[in-house]
């Protein structure tokens, strides 16, 4: 009797889990379908999902961008500065000192002696001095002081030697030793030189004989035997008179010229040449 009263129950079960299955699988289907519809095409967007979407790519992609733009710009001036040449720095001067041993400084004046006209040089190897030549521009060549120890100057004739030492020059007195041009310009160099070429210009100075001194100019050759050593000849016509040179009376001497000529013949070499 039991049996008989659950069936009906079942049966009235059963149908009713079936409605509600079709009712769970109709809403399913149908039930969101307002939220699942695609949007048309040529529906525009709606503003409220634009910021979802559009910023974090361009956001992430602009630093992104301008790194690689600060890069390569760092990379081209790198670059740019590494392949331009570099400033070349400009040459030296070359300083050329005076080799005694190879050089001599005279001084030539005509006199008559015993009737006879006679010529007297004076020579020493006593002869200390600095130039220093730009050889890519000569103009800028500077020329040192140039010193001639007159105690050493010597003629052909021993009395005239101590004439000269005594009473002319007085080189014998050590505030005398010395006769010194002090130059203080050059004209006429010319703006390039190389080994091998001959310089002609003229150097204005200073002139200090015993306490006497005078302008006196110079014409000067030279030239560039090597990189390394130049060679040539001051020379210039001074009067004893402006310096207070006087001859003192000597046997035999008379007419002695007031004009004299001054000549330095002159070698030089740098340091590293040895000289």
């Amino acid at each position: 009797m039991h049996f008989l009263k659950v069936r009906p129950i079942l049966g009235f079960l059963g149908r009713g889990l079936l409605l509600v299955l079709l009712a769970l699988m109709i809403a399913a289907c149908f039930g969101s379908s307002k939220e699942d519809t695609p949007v048309p095409t040529d529906t525009p967007i709606p503003p409220t999902q634009a910021p979802t979407a559009a910023p974090a790519p361009t956001a992430t992609s602009v630093p992104a961008a301008a790194s690689s733009g600060t890069t390569t710009t760092t990379t081209t001036t790198t670059t740019t500065t590494a392949s331009a040449a570099p400033t070349k720095p400009a040459a030296a001067p070359i300083v050329f000192q005076i080799d005694p041993s190879q050089s001599e400084a005279r001084f030539i004046v005509d006199e008559v002696l015993f009737g006879s006209p006679n010529t007297v040089t004076g020579r020493t190897n006593g002869v200390s001095g600095q130039i220093s030549i730009d050889m890519t521009d000569p103009t800028k060549t500077t020329v040192g002081p140039i010193q001639i120890d007159a105690r050493s100057l010597e003629t052909d004739n021993r009395f005239r030697n101590r004439s000269i030492s005594r009473f002319i020059l007085q080189s014998n007195k050590d505030e005398f030793q010395y006769i010194t041009f002090t130059p203080s310009s050059i004209k006429g160099l010319p703006t390039s030189a190389k080994a091998g070429d001959t310089l002609t210009f003229q150097i204005m100075g200073d002139l200090k004989i015993r306490d006497t001194t005078k302008p006196v100019t110079f014409d000067v050759t030279v030239k560039a035997d090597s990189p390394t050593q130049i060679s040539g000849l001051a020379k210039t016509v001074v009067q004893r008179s402006d310096f207070g040179l006087e001859i003192p009376q000597i046997t035999g001497v008379a007419d002695v010229t007031d004009q004299v000529h001054l000549e330095l013949q002159f070698l030089a070499k740098t340091a590293q040449s040895g000289g």
